[in-house]
């Protein structure tokens, strides 16, 4: 149960930044989201999870120091770009509005 409570968490998050960057055109916020995502859904597994709370601890301190560098690097850096990463204006080059 506690598996389909984070895919559907992350599944609603994505759908929204999905929404959002179709308004937006911004899409290169979505590597925020899951460097964000990816963070938590260790933090709260290593919380509700059984077995040595030293391994516990470690995964949140390793995979939460992880994820808050790269979501607070890549935040600060798309929030100072005006238009969105070349990689995501390729593919919508290549695939056009169909996304």
């Amino acid at each position: 149960m506690q598996l389909l409570i984070a895919f559907s968490f992350c599944l609603v998050i994505m759908i929204l930044l999905w929404i959002w960057q179709r308004r937006s055109g911004r899409a290169d916020w979505v590597d925020v989201a899951w460097a964000a995502l990816i963070g938590l859904q260790a933090i709260a597994w290593a919380i509700v999870a059984d077995g040595a709370a030293e391994k516990r601890i470690l995964v949140v301190l390793l995979a939460g120091t992880w994820s808050f560098r790269l979501t607070l690097h890549l935040a600060r850096r798309l929030a100072q770009e005006s238009s969105e990463d070349g990689r995501y204006q390729a593919m919508r080059e290549h695939f056009g509005h169909r996304q």
